[in-house]
């Protein structure tokens, strides 16, 4: 189905009449409660209607108009974005804008998301394709900064020019969920694979500590290099043989098993909030046991063979036949690289251990703009070698509850090389 029309695009069409009965329904709201209250006639709100637009023709109009008006949430209810217009809106938000921030994190939150390909690799020697699923909240801070500015979750800092406190790096895979699970677990057609909400091990600082300086506001006090990114997904690995990504083997790829391996996909934001390079960042916080009030049995168990590939996963492998791990690599210059199975792409290692990563803040400088306190200047990019991304068509409408679980076959009609697993609980 075509993407629904915006609120602004609706209303741009409107005539004269329309604008009057949108003035009318909103002065008029207890009015037109009392007309679906208990014991209110059943053609109450036609005659009401009726009551301020006597004209026949006025009130068929009310009814078009009415259709299309109050009837726009529930035709976003239905409304799936695809893979490319998910990464033209990601390309599109400017990270400083609270309302394009607000409309891309109301997409990933309430719309059914699309499975978004990265393409294949040969990293670590296991030719595999890859893909993610959109996430703004998967990684966690270790350091969090009170105060007003400070942004949420969904944009991190993380400081690559020095290590934590732990001299242990990676948390042991003890301590973690079963990322990997082995072929009969994994996820596949109509099925998907859990991972418990992963725990804040967050430490407050008072802000003082990460203020910007008198000589210049917008930098953070310290010159440690900062990685400053917005999440956008968890990162999958294709763990079944490998076939080629033409469409006779796309069913096969589809099914699986694709393995969450621990790595959030996050997107570089420059010191404006405009997005740039792709990386991929390890969680190795522990996971978090969650224990609803209104259940008063055992706690859930997650059921995972441990068998074949899976018995061996080491924390910060992409996969488990690989012999090298790292905690932050580099994969695309830029989001408009991704969507497509066939693109052939590489992790370029920043980080073997694990890095700090903290909350950062958006100031404003004395001539009223924005900036994201830790980040740089954004680097002239390369051309694409993809090609464009598709045209940005302003923010996708939300469409579900954040804790819906995610429902029917992930499909990506607009490309026959990318994969449409589904999921489960």
């Amino acid at each position: 189905m075509p993407r629904p029309k915006t609120d602004q695009e609706i209303q741009k069409t409107w005539t004269p009449l329309q604008w009057k009965f949108m003035y009318w329904y909103d002065a008029n709201t207890a009015a037109i409660c009392e007309c679906s209250a208990p014991g209110a006639a059943w053609n109450a709100f036609d005659k009401l209607v009726a009551k301020f637009f006597p004209d026949k023709k006025d009130q068929q109009a009310f009814d078009v108009w009415a259709d299309e008006w109050l009837d726009r949430h529930a035709q976003r209810l239905m409304y799936k974005p695809g893979p490319k217009e998910f990464i033209a809106q990601v390309m599109a938000t400017n990270f400083t804008d609270n309302q394009a921030t607000s409309e891309l994190l109301k997409t990933i939150a309430f719309n059914d998301m699309p499975w978004v390909p990265i393409g294949r690799s040969k990293y670590g020697g296991v030719s595999t394709y890859y893909a993610f699923k959109p996430k703004a909240d998967y990684l966690r801070p270790d350091l969090v900064v009170p105060g007003p500015d400070v942004v949420g979750d969904y944009i991190l800092a993380m400081k690559l020019e020095s290590k934590t406190r732990s001299s242990s790096g990676l948390a042991p895979a003890s301590t973690l969920s079963n990322l990997f699970n082995s072929s009969s677990e994994s996820t596949s057609i109509g099925e998907t694979a859990y991972l418990r909400e992963r725990a804040s091990t967050a430490t407050t600082f008072p802000p003082s500590i990460f203020s910007p300086t008198k000589e210049n506001p917008n930098k953070a006090s310290d010159k440690d290099g900062y990685l400053v990114f917005a999440q956008i997904g968890t990162l999958y690995v294709y763990g079944g043989k490998y076939f080629d990504a033409n469409p006779k083997n796309m069913p096969k790829i589809n099914e699986g098993p694709w393995w969450l391996n621990g790595f959030a996909v996050v997107v570089q934001l420059s010191n404006k909030g405009q997005p740039g390079a792709v990386y991929v960042v390890y969680n190795d916080a522990p996971s978090k046991k969650v224990k609803y009030k209104e259940y008063d049995g055992p706690d859930e168990e997650l059921l995972t063979d441990l068998d074949g590939a899976a018995a061996n996963h080491v924390p910060g492998k992409l996969h488990p036949k690989m012999k090298v791990q790292f905690t932050v690599a580099k994969i695309a210059e830029s989001m408009n690289n991704l969507g497509n199975l066939m693109n052939v792409f590489n992790f370029e290692k920043v980080a073997t251990e694990k890095r700090p990563i903290q909350s950062t803040r958006i100031v404003t400088n004395k001539n009223k703009e924005k900036f994201i306190l830790h980040a740089n200047p954004l680097p002239k990019q390369p051309p694409t070698a993809g090609g464009p991304a598709s045209p940005t068509r302003g923010p996708v409408p939300p469409s579900r509850g954040p804790n819906t679980p995610p429902r029917g076959p992930n499909t990506l009609p607009r490309d026959s090389n990318s994969p449409t697993p589904t999921w489960r609980y």
